[in-house]
């Protein structure tokens, strides 16, 4: 026999989806303003950039931050995917004890591979760069290494806490803005400029958006969870950082192997064309991506 139908359910059921629905419409709708202002104030830099400096140090300064991005990425050791990932599971079971013992195992983790990854980068890029070009702006940029990996980690928190424009605002906004500022006191105090003034004003935004967001990024936290017992599942976590190193890591390398091959078989002017040439095709991926990044909590 047919059961009869709860219409009350029925309806919260459907209001209950339909929220959900408008929830992330708004959160993909914020990270998109953000992501697609973002992207143009990107855009710009890489245009002042390359007009102060010229082709030749542009493509330098290209090809030390694909090899910065891709550091960057092994320092975080897949703890931001995971951070994501156990972030909002705990939330859902109300589990502040192991998201405290998250956050501090990650924040360690990064700190340690950083203060392990950048010496050692440095070190090799002097005894095997020989007579290189790119070798001084490299060990300048190399200084980023742990500032872009800690950007990465808070990110993350942020968008573990569904939080999801305010974890674009550092990268998207902040970085740019803060280096097309600081790019054109180089221009306006130093008499004649290099790669090298301009790896360090990059390495100074990094520092500074950083520093800014995680900052902002710890109050939050402190004020939805305040200080308490912490529980450690390393053992889980680090399962889970293996697969997301492996992905997230595979997919820079992906992403900056071409200019790294660029400068290592032509000259660095090929490096600035072809990297010019391929940021703006990738302007064109940002809907996928904000799509992405908004979906990854809710999923977890």
């Amino acid at each position: 026999m047919r059961e009869p139908i709860n219409w009350r359910q029925s309806i919260r059921r459907r209001l209950s989806g339909t929220a959900i629905q408008w929830s992330f419409l708004r959160a993909v709708g914020g990270v998109s303003i953000v992501r697609a202002s973002g992207g143009a104030l990107l855009f710009v830099s890489q245009l002042l950039l390359a007009s102060w400096m010229g082709a030749d140090d542009f493509g330098i300064y290209s090809f030390a931050w694909a090899c910065v991005a891709i550091l960057a990425t092994l320092v975080g050791l897949g703890m931001p995917g995971t951070s994501v990932r156990f972030i909002a599971k705990y939330e859902a079971e109300g589990d502040p004890s192991r998201l405290r013992g998250l956050l501090r195992f990650s924040r360690v983790n990064t700190l340690l591979a950083g203060l392990i990854v950048t010496p050692l980068a440095m070190a090799a890029t002097v005894a095997f760069s020989g007579e290189s070009r790119y070798a001084d702006a490299l060990c300048l940029a190399f200084l980023a290494i742990r500032a872009l990996a800690f950007l990465n980690l808070d990110a993350a928190f942020a968008r573990g806490f569904n939080w999801m424009t305010g974890s674009a605002i550092a990268e998207q906004i902040a970085r740019p803005t803060i280096l097309i500022m600081l790019g054109a006191l180089v221009v306006v105090l130093v008499m004649d400029p290099d790669v090298g003034h301009f790896v360090v004003a990059c390495v100074g935004a990094y520092v500074l958006a950083s520093l800014v967001q995680h900052l902002c990024v710890r109050k939050a936290v402190e004020a939805r969870m305040p200080a308490g017992e912490r529980r450690a599942e390393p053992t889980e976590w680090l399962a889970v950082s293996a697969g997301m190193l492996l992905l997230n890591g595979s997919q820079t390398i992906r992403m900056n192997t071409d200019p790294l091959l660029v400068g290592l078989m032509l000259q660095p002017a090929d490096v600035a064309i072809y990297t010019a040439a391929m940021r703006t095709a990738t302007l064109v991926s940002i809907v996928m991506m904000v799509a992405g990044v908004v979906a990854q909590p809710r999923i977890s």
